[in-house]
């Protein structure tokens, strides 16, 4: 009869060490839900039946004539959302993650003038600002041309927060496409189209110098839209 024996690669101390370790980890990450739980609970309701599309495409419309015949007066402050983050600093959360941005921007910035291209830009990241906000998002920062934004979770509950943001990103689409592109036209410049992806899952705080970023590790689940 055959005789089988099982060695370790790891001493005992290292397997308590690794133990312990992975018992920290699963508090920290209990604290990091409890402390989300403290925050306002805008995202855990489902804001679509409460937006006003119509009254959005229209201030939209009236904010990009603005824009492009006065100049911007809008300030997008992103101090809330650092605050918020810093609670979450070396720890895992689950977050909604959204990312817009133009398509051929590259074109646009080599056929238009900088006197033309900058109040469509600005205009652009006014209106996803806001409709993130809407939809009990947080504007985490702006690379280029887009728009980073996430949405916190609950524990056991992803509907609700996911739910809002597909809502936001349909809502982004009928912005783009019957606000900021109907005045755009009038005004003789060229059409706006969007790329959306959403992610969904644990992501990784993490802390570089004095600015706070995260690090998102699940399956992207991208659903793009012109």
């Amino acid at each position: 009869m055959a005789k089988y024996v099982y060695q370790l690669d790891a001493n005992q101390t290292d397997v308590i060490n690794t133990l312990e370790k992975i018992n920290a980890d699963n508090k920290r990450k209990e604290k990091s839900i409890s402390d989300a739980s403290l925050l306002p609970k805008i995202g855990m309701i489902y804001l679509d039946s409460v937006f006003d599309i119509e009254s959005a495409i229209m201030d939209t419309q009236k904010r990009t004539w603005s824009e492009l015949k006065v100049g911007p007066k809008f300030y997008i402050p992103l101090d809330s959302t650092q605050t918020l983050l810093e609670k979450f600093i070396n720890t895992h959360i689950d977050l909604v993650i959204l990312h817009v941005d133009l398509v051929s921007s590259t074109r646009l910035s080599m056929n238009l003038p900088l006197r033309r291209l900058v109040p469509i830009m600005q205009a652009f990241t006014q209106e996803m600002s806001l409709i993130v906000k809407e939809y009990g998002g947080y504007v985490f920062k702006y690379v280029g041309d887009a728009v980073l934004a996430f949405f916190f979770t609950e524990k056991d509950n992803l509907y609700l927060p996911c739910s809002n943001a597909v809502s936001c990103e349909l809502s982004m689409v009928r912005i783009i496409e019957e606000g900021m592109n109907a005045i755009l036209n009038e005004n003789g410049y060229p059409e706006l189209e969007i790329r959306v992806g959403i992610d969904v899952g644990e992501s990784a705080v993490i802390q570089y110098g004095l600015v706070t970023n995260y690090h998102t590790k699940t399956e992207r689940k991208d659903t793009n839209e012109k």
